[in-house]
């Protein structure tokens, strides 16, 4: 449900307000008022509105309360309920300018709401005729009315009541311009908060999520290195093994929607018929299995089924779901595994025959030759359709990938006059782009083809009488459409095709490349559990800051954080429940400023680097991340986990020659705090009590590799245990 708001305002600003509402066009907000009065202050503990008429998902805003007096005892209310307290409400009109400006001068500033009360105003301040003419002869110069323009009547009662008091009197339009500004500032505010809360919950349930791939990503590291289906389902069966804690394993290979061969642990004679059966009703992904200990999964990639996974006989029945998510996480992957394993083995027995069509033309073979190096995507584009046109005369030739249910055309080509063709969409059953991706191979349309077409704006409305279409391809799927058209009727033959399917399948080739390279790099710098930089990209980044430092004398500081007995939540817990653990730390730091890199450095340790902070700014970061760890418990799925962490600090000083010497006395000052009793943050320089004569000498001139390995000494395994 979307949230509304409901603004409360004085009585005497409710017409002002509902009209400046009304005019900013704002259907999720209206409008109330609230019972106060100016000269009877209040409490803010009081009720300012009635909560029984409020529905379901509306949040207050207070405006105004000038007759408010703060309760220092009531903490801040919440975001479904805000207040926005003015020293006058009558800057809501005016501005604080313009009202400043009238007090100074001496003049009684009223609205047009008020106006439309002023005798009751008098009678319930005791006033009478000549009680009022003396009150406001010696107390304002003249009465100023602050025109809004809502109410007609209101220069009619300024001038009754200025009779009355025996005042001058003027009147200022100030109209609803300053309102609509003050009213439109406050309702982006409350938008933009529920924004962010919306913002941080995906942000959370997306760390959920990728805490049940972390276990599993490292085992299926070394998929990608075998070459043979073979083993790469031998391997798989290891993994589900280990993962599963399964007595039973069998894994039914699948060509053609059924089973061709079956590997079985132990091999009974029976699994073929059951993984038979199983193929025959599973689902998209997975069924459960007749018992209470296991599961099938489908391995597939792409839409392509290449085996089924039989899982039987699981350590903990109990958690059959659990391993059900974690087998489902992974079996798209495996299945990535065994479409490069197939098609791997393909390009083995087809070699000889792929380069009898590599000799196709020489002119073809040099053209995708520089096609498969171009990396860049638009000089990719550029280089495909300049190529086409050498290859293939046309008058028009685009480029249309496919993506979700509609076609985009991503490049184009022509000397056509008009808008440009790039970005229009249209739907993939639109004939002829249809066809192709129905056949996924080439079609040839000459103009009696094309005269039975329905009208289209890229066929018949670019004047084209002949029409070539192939396929983009890559792993037997289609990813897009290579278009040509020519005004000369029925003029492309089966050559032509054959040679745009070629050149179609090098560019369908290089934008996947492209794709995975750029994933590539975002995943090899980033660790998989926490989104944090990881070892290798941190090293990298602060190695820049480090050179940076030393050349302009600036400021480098760095912290070296290890969580405190975290083995023991391993033990006690799970190792899951250690993963849910980091990522709530990780998600700690990840409220650094812009100018404070956070990585994880291996294991439960964490290390921060700032170039624009000093030690005393550091070690002030080093206490607020202490306190927040500590006082903060961590629900998991084991329950709330309470932890500490201790901390170690040191900036940079002339002696320190390189990053790893940093990295050297920051880890020091961590080891330090570990030993004289955890929670707490140690500096390098204060635990020898001499900045100056810290470093030994053998470890200055360290090089950057240093700060991987050389540079960062750790006590032994069995210390580090005891420590930890």
């Amino acid at each position: 449900m979307s949230p509304k708001l409901r603004v409360y305002v004085c009585r005497y600003y409710h017409a002002e307000v509902s009209a400046a509402i009304a005019a900013l066009n704002a259907p999720d907000v209206t409008v109330e008022t609230y019972g106060l009065s100016c000269d009877r202050p209040v409490r803010q503990s009081i009720k300012l509105g009635g909560a029984a008429s409020i529905p379901e998902a509306t949040d207050r805003l207070f405006i105004g309360v000038c007759a408010l007096v703060p309760d220092p005892n009531r903490p801040p209310p919440p975001l479904p309920e805000r207040m926005i307290r003015l020293d006058h409400c009558l800057t809501m009109l005016s501005g604080p300018v313009l009202f400043k400006q009238a007090i100074r001068d001496g003049a009684y500033l009223v609205t047009p709401g008020w106006l439309r009360q002023w005798p009751e105003h008098l009678q319930r301040w005791g006033f009478d005729q000549t009680l009022a003419q003396e009150f406001f002869r010696d107390t304002v110069t003249e009465l100023l009315l602050l025109d809004t323009g809502v109410d007609p009547e209101a220069p009619v009662e300024l001038e009754r009541f200025a009779t009355y008091v025996q005042r001058p009197y003027q009147v200022r339009s100030v109209g609803l311009d300053y309102l609509q500004l003050f009213l439109e500032r406050a309702i982006l505010d409350w938008r933009l908060g529920h924004t962010k809360i919306e913002a941080q919950r995906t942000v959370q349930q997306a760390n959920r999520k990728s805490a049940d791939y972390a276990m599993a990503f490292d085992l299926l590291v070394n998929l990608a290195e075998l070459r043979t289906e073979e083993d790469t389902i031998n391997a798989i069966m290891n993994m589900a093994g280990m993962l599963f804690g399964s007595m039973r394993l069998a894994y039914g290979q699948v060509r053609a929607n059924r089973i061709v061969h079956v590997y079985a642990l132990p091999d009974t004679g029976m699994e073929h018929d059951r993984l038979s059966q199983a193929l025959e009703v599973i689902g998209k992904s997975f069924t459960l299995d007749d018992g209470p200990d296991g599961f099938f999964l489908r391995i597939q990639h792409r839409r392509e089924t290449f085996g089924l996974l039989a899982v039987g006989g699981i350590s903990f029945p109990e958690h059959r779901h659990q391993y059900l998510n974690l087998g489902l996480a992974i079996a798209n992957l495996c299945g990535l595994a065994l479409a490069n394993a197939r098609i791997y083995s393909m390009l083995q027995a087809t070699e000889q025959s792929l380069r009898r069509e590599r000799d196709l033309s020489e002119q073809l073979r040099e053209a995708m030759s520089n096609l498969s190096a171009a990396i860049d995507h638009e000089h990719l584009l550029d280089q495909v359709l300049a190529l086409l046109k050498e290859l293939i005369p046309n008058h028009v030739a685009l480029l249309l990938l496919w993506e979700e249910e509609n076609l985009r055309v991503i490049a184009e080509h022509h000397q056509l006059e008009g808008e440009t063709l790039v970005e229009v969409e249209l739907a993939f059953t639109q004939e002829p782009f249809g066809l192709v991706l129905q056949r996924q191979a080439p079609v040839i349309l000459g103009s009696m083809a094309l005269a039975q077409l329905p009208p289209h704006p890229l066929i018949s409305g670019l004047g084209l009488q002949s029409w070539l279409g192939v396929p983009l391809l890559h792993h037997h799927q289609v990813i897009g459409l290579l278009t040509v058209g020519s005004h000369a009727p029925d003029y492309y033959n089966t050559e032509h095709a054959r040679a745009a399917q070629m050149l179609a399948n090098e560019m369908a080739n290089a934008l996947e490349q492209e794709r995975i390279i750029s994933e590539a790099n975002t995943l090899a710098g980033t660790d998989p559990l926490t989104g944090l930089y990881n070892r290798r990209r941190f090293n990298e980044i602060a190695e820049q800051y480090f050179r940076q430092a030393k050349r302009n004398n600036g400021w480098l500081s760095l912290i070296f954080l290890d969580l405190d007995h975290f083995k023991q939540v391993n033990d006690d817990f799970s190792h899951l429940v250690g993963d849910q653990v980091l990522v709530a730390v990780s998600n700690m730091l990840k409220q650094l400023r812009d100018t404070e890199i956070a990585a994880r450095y291996g294991g439960e340790e964490f290390v921060i680097i700032s170039s624009t902070s000093d030690m005393p700014a550091m070690r002030q970061l080093a206490e607020r991340l202490r306190r927040e760890i500590a006082n903060t418990p961590i629900m998991t799925m084991g329950g709330s986990v309470q932890l500490t962490a201790s901390f170690g600090v040191a900036s940079i000083t002339p002696e320190l020659q390189s990053l790893g010497d940093l990295i050297w006395c920051a880890d020091q000052a961590l080891y330090a705090a570990k030993n004289t009793g955890r929670n707490r943050i140690c500096v390098w320089g204060e635990i020898r009590g001499d900045s100056q004569d810290s470093v030994p000498v053998g470890r200055l001139g360290g090089d950057a590799g240093g700060a991987g390995e050389a540079a960062n000494p750790k006590p032994s395994d069995s210390q580090r245990a005891e420590e930890k």
